[in-house]
């Protein structure tokens, strides 16, 4: 079969249809997604492909290491490789028209507008630093909306920043957090509606006390790939033209403990 050919694109959002109109598919063929940050973000790219979208902005520093596999989509042949390179090649492996720019390297302060200008929707998902506050604030700046997902034991909350809702900082207290565990802590706090799930709350020492020991936040495959549904869901409703919720309420859903909101 030739998959370059020019129905293939109907073909592959062929069992989209009935719940994805075709002026709904078009608006998803049509749409930029600035991928800030290829980790967390690296699922749904995949769902994103298959869903319809051809249009990626990705950036990422790092490379993909062999932890990475329990959650994300790579394979042991991409560990070493850039992760933007990396989900740039597994995406066109879906649909080989899709248009991605890849920046292989971490985001600083200079690079924030020139990012956030290229793309209709941001996934803000870099590491913990002064750059997430400052994409949640060029993206409330420029009337855009951005998408800021956290996976928490065996489920996912999702934050959706816009130029109306809440901001990042103003969920953290109003300052900005300079390590995991104060950047959750200070979250949390500023969540409406939101309780953490039992097992997690029961075990939050313990939780804080391995990303002291280890220097990173405990992730599996089950949350990173709710969130990815998630993020998916939330983005095919604003372009429809849905209502959608907004920061500071979370989107959330854990399987564990079947809490969804």
């Amino acid at each position: 079969m030739n998959y370059m050919k020019q129905d293939f694109y109907d073909q592959l959002t062929l069992r989209n249809g009935f719940f994805i109109s075709r002026d709904l598919q078009l608006k998803i063929k049509e749409c930029s997604l600035v991928l800030a940050g290829c980790g967390l973000s690296s699922n749904f790219a995949v769902l994103a492909a298959r869903l319809g979208f051809e249009k990626f902005i990705l950036i990422d520093g790092d490379n993909v290491d062999e932890s990475n596999l329990n959650r994300q989509p790579f394979s042991l042949n991409h560990v070493g490789l850039n992760k933007a390179e990396a989900i740039s090649e597994i995406i066109k492996q879906i649909n080989p028209a899709i248009r991605s720019k890849i920046i292989a390297q971490y985001i600083d302060s200079s690079m924030v507008r020139g990012i956030v200008s290229e793309g209709d929707i941001i996934l803000n998902t870099v590491d913990f630093t002064e750059v997430t506050y400052e994409i949640n604030e060029e993206v409330a700046s420029q009337s855009k909306i951005s998408l800021f997902p956290l996976n928490i034991g065996f489920g996912a909350l999702l934050l959706v920043f816009s130029k109306n809702s809440k901001s990042l900082i103003e969920m953290t207290g109003g300052k900005i957090a300079r390590s995991d565990k104060e950047f959750l802590l200070s979250l949390y706090k500023n969540l409406e509606g939101y309780k953490l799930p039992n097992y997690v709350k029961y075990h939050l020492v313990g939780v804080f006390n391995y990303i002291r020991k280890n220097g990173f936040f405990p992730q599996n495959g089950i949350a990173a790939n709710i969130n990815s549904s998630l993020m998916a869901m939330v983005i095919v409703k604003y372009l429809n033209r849905e209502k959608i919720r907004f920061a500071p309420k979370p989107i959330f859903l854990d399987v564990r403990e079947d809490k969804w909101l």
